[in-house]
């Protein structure tokens, strides 16, 4: 989980100095909400794998679950707010959007 949450710190060192993206000023905030996402992907991963006891599985059904989240987070294309629509409530479900709310 170390390298995990290092690998996230340097993308966001590069990504601001390179790329000039706005990470706001609450670092610590940042760090927290870094650390929580590594955290629920780790056990994410763990609770999948014990489930169906097979890597194999296991991996495809995680590379399932990572493109449903990014699609529900709205990562693939922009989710239109138009309120109350079933996508704007499973959005609400995706750890991908719960971060990107909180920065």
């Amino acid at each position: 989980m170390f390298w995990l949450f290092v690998d996230s710190i340097i993308i966001i060192i590069i990504t601001k100095f390179f790329y000039e993206v706005n990470w706001g000023s609450n670092y610590l905030i940042l760090a927290v909400i870094i650390l929580l996402t590594c955290i629920l992907a780790l056990s994410m991963g763990i609770t999948v794998y014990m489930l169906v006891n097979n890597f194999k599985v296991a991996d495809a059904l995680l590379n399932i679950l990572v493109i449903y989240f990014t699609f529900i987070s709205g990562g693939y294309v922009r989710i239109i707010d138009s309120s109350g629509t079933i996508l704007e409530k499973l959005q609400y479900t995706s750890p991908n959007f719960c971060s990107t709310c909180n920065i």
